[in-house]
């Protein structure tokens, strides 16, 4: 078992790690380069899947995801951690719109549903978190 660790601080030492790899001139140069990274690392995680790796390998490749992800922020100029902010507001309406269509629909959850049909939602909640942020 694993002890749990702040992960605020497991952010910060990330992007620290990043930043040091950077002013020792080890970086991405082009967004390509990083787009390939990005599908290379998520291949290894579904070949760590498929491969029936293990938990601890399968974790490592996801990590791998999340630190591409993160280098991809410092090259394109953002805020790691205002890009997160962003994505958490983002998804948190998207989560709120999602259980308002299905609450219309006369659910009450989405438990047991078919993926077809978890994505027609989704999209349908997607429109409707676009829609009231504009």
């Amino acid at each position: 078992m694993t002890s749990k660790t702040n992960p605020s601080a497991q952010l910060e030492e990330l992007i620290r790690q990043e930043e040091d790899a950077r002013a020792f001139g080890f970086f991405w140069e082009t967004h390509q380069m990083l787009h390939d990274q990005l599908n290379s690392e998520a291949r290894e995680v579904m070949s760590a899947i498929q491969d029936k790796e293990g938990s601890q390998r399968i974790q490592e490749e996801i990590g791998d995801v999340i630190h591409t992800a993160i280098a991809w922020c410092f090259f394109a100029g953002y805020d790691v951690e205002e890009t997160i902010r962003k994505t958490n507001e983002k998804f948190a309406r998207r989560m709120q719109a999602l259980k308002e269509t299905t609450q219309a629909r006369g659910l009450t959850n989405l438990k047991g549903q078919p993926v077809p049909f978890l994505l027609e939602l989704w999209e349908e909640a997607k429109k409707k978190a676009n829609t009231q942020t504009k």
